[in-house]
């Protein structure tokens, strides 16, 4: 569906309200079309929603393989600046990173001492 709506209807207007609906209803579903939904989410711009889906999808191990396509497919049809948005909203932050780090330093600091 989404696809129709992309290359037929040429208001971007009314094109951007018809996905905006279309992924009211997938996220309505009982068993969404998570496929679906990350296309319109991508012809919409709405990385955040991309990578929150792409997380949830990830944590629940019957919907791992899911995500995995969706990530396929977002690198298959999107552009590289969306891609390095979903990116960028997935990775730790580096204050996270640098805790991590810190910690990880300590402990082996005093293993280097003692050789």
């Amino acid at each position: 569906c989404s696809v129709l709506f992309t290359t037929t209807i040429v208001s971007r207007e009314f094109r951007r309200s018809l996905l905006t609906l279309l992924v009211k209803i997938y996220r309505s579903q009982p068993r969404p079309d998570y496929l679906g939904l990350c296309g319109c989410l991508s012809h919409l711009g709405d990385g955040a929603a991309v990578a929150e889906l792409l997380r949830t999808l990830v944590a629940t191990e019957d919907k791992r393989l899911v995500a995995y396509q969706m990530a396929f497919d977002l690198v298959e049809n999107c552009t590289q600046s969306f891609l390095k948005a979903v990116l960028g909203l997935l990775q730790p932050a580096p204050a996270a990173e640098a805790a991590e780090s810190g910690s990880a330093e300590a402990g082996s600091a005093p293993a280097a001492a003692e050789a």
